[in-house]
């Protein structure tokens, strides 16, 4: 029993120590993994504070500028195709006044009539206005008509009046040329009664040569001295005409005509200018009303440029006189497309071109590490581009100019 007993309890202990140790193993397992995991935190803690540490050294480094580094552009050779603004008041190089009738009788010189205004096409024959009830026309010839005209009158005057009257499609019958006869007399009459006017009479020769059978003479058609204006070149366009009931002073033209031969004088440096060709176009705005025109540059001359220095000067004329003679006396704005002359262009963008203090102009070309500064004449400046002429050569196509540096502030 006591054996039996013994043994029991040895068993019981043996159990006992058994069931303690298994505990204190599982417990001590979790102990060491849990330490490793707070190493393991500390040391990723550690490691993130360091990264966003550094000494004042290191934070200087970060804070300096990276070294400069050249920055380059390609040249390039083409058509410098953009439109040039320029400025120039149209003119009319041989304007034609036209004056009141030289007779009329005391009356007052006042517009009674206006057939015509400005911008319209006169030709042979063509009805300008009336004053005081009295036409005046407009015909072809090289002379001013000097005197009244009626029958029996001779002369170039004379001459030039039949041309007009034939070229407005009256025929003078069989008259000689230069004298004053029944056929130019009834052309002068036609005229007039076309436009609505009584023509001023004169008789002719008396009938007759006996004392008994003398008869009246016949009323013949003349042209009192101003009622025809002659005029070199037909036709012509109205610059201006007087209003109606307008009184005329003595001296002032009762219209004006152009001549056709308008045109604008303007200036440029002779960089821009090499860039327009003989024959180019645009157009002509006034500022005044916003209309325009078509034109053309018709000429350039050696000038002065607007500041003073070496220019050319360019005649621009309208394409259609008629309609630029409206504006005849205005200061307008000249827009002329280049692109057309002077050929290939070397342009390079303005940040390359460096002035100096004394006006002269350059760009550097880079080769290689070498920088090359080249002597140019700089010229028209367009979308960020601008012309340049080598003084000495130094351009070649696959060249870069140095426009900048980068990293530098």
């Amino acid at each position: 029993m006591t054996s039996g007993r013994q043994r029991l309890v040895a068993r019981r202990r043996q159990g006992l120590e058994d069931d303690r140790g298994t505990p204190l193993r599982g417990r001590g397992g979790m102990v060491i993994a849990a330490v490793l995991a707070l190493t393991v935190a500390v040391g990723v803690v550690a490691f993130l504070i360091g990264r966003g540490v550094s000494t004042p050294a290191q934070q200087a480094a970060r804070a300096r500028a990276p070294a400069a580094s050249v920055l380059t552009a390609p040249v390039a050779l083409t058509h410098a195709r953009t439109t040039v603004v320029l400025r120039g008041t149209l003119t009319d190089g041989g304007a034609i006044s036209v004056g009141v009738p030289g007779d009329l009788s005391g009356d007052l010189a006042v517009v009674t009539g206006v057939s015509t205004a400005p911008g319209a096409e006169v030709n042979d024959g063509s009805l300008i206005a009336a004053v005081a009830g009295r036409p005046v026309f407009v015909l072809r010839g090289q002379i001013p008509a000097y005197s009244t005209m009626s029958y029996g009158s001779s002369g170039i005057e004379v001459r030039e009046l039949q041309a007009g009257l034939e070229a407005a499609g009256f025929s003078v019958g069989f008259d000689t040329a230069g004298t004053y006869g029944a056929g130019t007399a009834a052309a002068v009459a036609d005229l007039y009664q076309r436009a609505g006017y009584a023509s001023v009479t004169a008789p002719g020769p008396a009938g007759g040569s006996g004392t008994k059978h003398k008869t009246r003479p016949q009323q013949y058609a003349t042209v009192p001295l101003g009622e025809v204006m002659f005029t070199p070149s037909l036709p012509v366009t109205v610059v201006s005409v007087a209003h109606l009931g307008q009184t005329i002073a003595s001296g002032k033209p009762l219209a004006t005509l152009g001549s056709g031969r308008l045109s604008f004088q303007a200036a440029t440096d002779l960089n821009t200018a090499s860039l327009l060709r003989i024959g180019a176009t645009g157009r002509a705005t006034s500022d005044l009303s916003n209309g325009s025109f078509a034109i053309r540059l018709s000429a350039k001359k050696p000038g002065s440029a607007p500041d003073g220095g070496p220019g050319s000067k360019l005649t621009v004329t309208p394409v259609n006189p008629a309609a630029a003679a409206p504006y005849v006396g205005q200061n307008m704005a000249l827009h002329l497309r280049t692109g057309q002359a002077a050929g290939l262009q070397w342009v390079v963008p303005v940040s390359a071109v460096i002035t100096n203090a004394s006006g002269a102009s350059s760009v550097i070309v880079l080769h290689g590490s070498r920088q090359v500064s080249v002597p140019v004449q700089a010229g028209l400046a367009f979308a960020g581009s601008e012309v340049v002429r080598p003084l000495d050569g130094g351009l070649s196509t696959g060249d870069e100019v140095v426009i900048g540096l980068s990293g530098s502030g």
